[in-house]
């Protein structure tokens, strides 16, 4: 018998569209829900607002999010707060909430068996800024942008300066979008360029440059300032978390971000804007990361629309050796400064030694203990001689990945980067206009220090609309060429391309291409790949 509790928003005296801050109260309810063995909460369609004045405040690091010197103070303003919460439904029915100011919408945190379902997130005044170009004079050298209302704004000493509930940045990051061909990219900021700025009213704004701007009638700029100082929704230390029928609408800093979590899934979900928004973009970073995380990432009939970069980053970690207390113990540091202070290792997890340079794993051992030093440094202890090589990773570390019958567009960096040594699917799925690769497979211990080696990883039947060259890029890091690939067993098989289609790979074994249909050119990029099979490629 169903002991599930059932918890309805309105007898807990929480009503939408009364303009309230309802943090609080939402967070008592799901305090109480923890309560019961099991539980489901029922919003009512309407507008719930979230501030960060009665939000909570706890300090996460979270990887692939700010350096020390960005951001010294990790602490999060947490909307939603789920810690050690079992067995909930949130379910939204419609309801839309929405957030005030810098804010992290959500964090699951040491949780088990969640769902979010049927519900949207959103934020009044999104920390993205939009500007559409009105006029461009004659000479091209006078700009004249009418900004979007919500992308509230002054001039202060010649300087635009843009402004939130409980924040005031400038923008340092520029892209343009073009409705023409849906697409975005990224360009300098020429901001910095301008010699005056003039307030012409109504949301209207005048740039005066010494030299010619290049610029037409309609693009839409998108401003941001580079800082990741929270995330739009954490996962940590959690599993089986579930998001279905769930519009991200806007998302601050790094997107969807899980670390270190059990067993995901994203269905039937919209990383969109908000239609009644009139925004053309819905996220500051990437749209969905995973770091670490074990069992299958599930991504599943979800829309990807209007990133900043990445729609989809899956990967792992590369440390670096720095010293060896004893013959069975490393000290290892993260070595990108956007990473740090999380635990990355836990006893009983398998570590694959790394050649540095080839990238090949050259050695294994089981952790037996995990002492963490300071913010960058751990101590492992090993059940047996460390002296191996000075790189390694958490092999015990990755997860499955499926991605099926998703739709990537507006997208100005990769919309799928993955590097996860368990059975990877991409397979119907539509492409269209990505910026740069489509599907990016890397493998990099040198810089952004993002591991792991693919050893299966089927792409099909997935249709690549006018997208960039290469569409696909299998393109590990590695300073010098080993003697054997580094990933393995790629099937790139049934795929449509509109347009010409290149495919690139490097260090690759067992790789087939086949059965795949292009309208244009079709051509293959090979650098030291073993065990090629080439099959047919059909022309339109």
């Amino acid at each position: 018998m169903d002991q599930r509790k059932l918890m309805n928003i309105r007898d807990f005296g929480i009503h939408p569209d009364t303009g309230e801050d309802c943090t609080e109260e939402l967070n008592k309810v799901i305090n109480e829900a923890m309560t019961y063995e099991s539980a489901t909460i029922e919003l009512e369609k309407g507008i719930y607002h979230i501030y960060p004045e009665n939000a909570v405040k706890k300090g996460y690091y979270i990887t692939n999010t700010a350096t020390k010197e960005e951001n010294p103070d990790v602490t999060k303003t947490i909307g939603l707060f789920f810690h050690g919460a079992k067995n909930i439904v949130l379910e939204g029915n419609g309801a839309l909430l929405l957030y005030h100011g810098e804010m992290t919408t959500m964090v699951f945190d040491l949780c088990e068996n969640i769902t979010i379902k049927n519900l949207h997130i959103d934020f009044a005044r999104p920390t993205m800024s939009e500007a559409m170009v009105k006029e461009i004079s004659a000479e091209g050298n006078e700009l004249t942008l009418a900004i979007h209302p919500e992308s509230t704004y002054e001039i202060t000493d010649g300087k635009l300066i843009w402004y939130g509930h409980s924040w005031r940045k400038q923008h340092t990051q520029v892209q343009v979008y073009t409705k023409e061909t849906d697409q975005t990219w990224r360009i300098g900021n020429f901001f910095e360029k301008a010699e005056s700025i003039e307030e012409l009213g109504e949301n209207t704004i005048k740039l005066h440059f010494n030299e010619k701007f290049d610029a037409t009638p309609g693009l839409i700029y998108q401003f941001r300032n580079d800082v990741r100082t929270q995330v739009g929704l954490f996962i940590t230390n959690s599993s089986n978390i579930r998001f279905e029928s769930v519009g991200f609408h806007y998302m601050h800093g790094l997107g969807l971000t899980a670390q270190y979590s059990d067993t995901i899934t994203i269905s039937k979900c919209e990383f969109v804007p908000r239609k009644e928004s009139n925004r053309t973009n819905a996220g500051f970073a990437d749209f969905s990361h995973f770091v670490g995380c074990t069992g299958e990432i599930k991504i599943l009939d979800t829309v990807y629309c209007g990133s900043h970069d990445d729609c989809i980053n899956v990967h792992g970690f590369h440390f670096n050796v720095v010293d060896r207390p004893s013959d069975h113990q490393a000290v290892v540091r993260f070595m990108h400064p956007q990473s740090y202070g999380y635990q990355a290792f836990f006893p009983g997890d398998t570590v694959d030694f790394n050649d540095k340079k080839t990238l090949l794993h050259v050695g294994s051992r089981t952790v037996t203990e995990v002492k963490l030093l300071n913010e960058y440094d751990t101590l492992l202890t090993f059940d047996g001689s460390s002296d191996i090589s000075d790189s390694l990773e958490n092999a015990s570390r990755y997860p499955k990945l499926t991605v099926e019958n998703c739709d990537f567009s507006r997208c100005p960096t990769r919309a799928i980067l993955v590097t996860t040594r368990k059975k990877v699917v991409i397979k119907n799925n539509i492409f269209r206009g990505i910026i740069m690769p489509s599907v990016f497979v890397n493998n990099d211990a040198n810089y952004w220090y993002e591991s792991g080696r693919i050893d299966d990883l089927e792409i099909t039947d997935n249709r690549f609309i006018n997208c960039a060259n290469p569409v696909i890029h299998i393109h590990p890091d590695n300073p010098s060429i080993g003697n054997r690939p580094i990933h393995t067993n790629i099937r790139i098989c049934e795929n449509e391309f509109t347009g010409s289609a290149v495919i690139k790979a490097k260090c690759a074994g067992k790789l087939t291409i086949d059965g795949n249909r292009a309208e244009g050119e079709f051509r293959l990029e090979l650098d030291n790949c073993e065990e090629v099979r080439i099959g047919k490629t059909c022309e339109w």
